[in-house]
């Protein structure tokens, strides 16, 4: 799907999904497949993505209530925020804006985390390394201005 401007939104998407707007919102409920999103100006939330999801964004903010696979940010500026992230390799690189992920308590964690003008902080407690075909987390963020927090859930 694709817009010149204006709003999108999806209830559910069932498929491999693409889409692309100059400027305007994209909402997604449910991607139960591989999603790329990508928005000139314009916030997106994806409630609950089951593949891997991908966004870059020029100017907006990014919210996913849900991910279980990997998740690439890239943002000029605009707030970067993961409700519950499961499993899997969580890359973001911004400009400007805050990072916040949040983590199952328990969860094996590996990190690579930088900002040059902004604070780290962490929540999620030392669990060791991952078990044979334990779910584990994977995060590297870059950040110019902003802070990045992980919190335990």
């Amino acid at each position: 799907m694709q817009a010149g401007s204006g709003d999108l939104s999806f209830d559910e998407l069932t498929g491999e999904g693409r889409i692309k707007s100059g400027s305007g919102d994209v909402r997604v409920g449910r991607a139960a497949g591989s999603l790329t999103v990508s928005t000139g100006s314009g916030d997106v939330l994806v409630e609950h993505v089951a593949g891997e999801l991908a966004v870059k964004t020029g100017s907006g903010d990014v919210r996913v209530g849900e991910s279980s696979d990997d998740v690439s940010f890239s943002t000029g500026s605009g707030d970067l925020q993961v409700d519950l992230a499961r499993r899997g390799r969580f890359t973001v690189k911004g400009a400007s804006g805050d990072v916040r992920l949040g983590i199952p308590a328990g969860t094996p964690v590996w990190t690579d985390i930088t900002t040059v003008t902004g604070r780290i902080h962490s929540e999620v407690g030392g669990a060791g390394e991952p078990a044979d075909g334990q779910d584990h987390v994977e995060v590297r963020a870059q950040v110019a201005t902003g802070d990045i927090t992980l919190q335990q859930r």
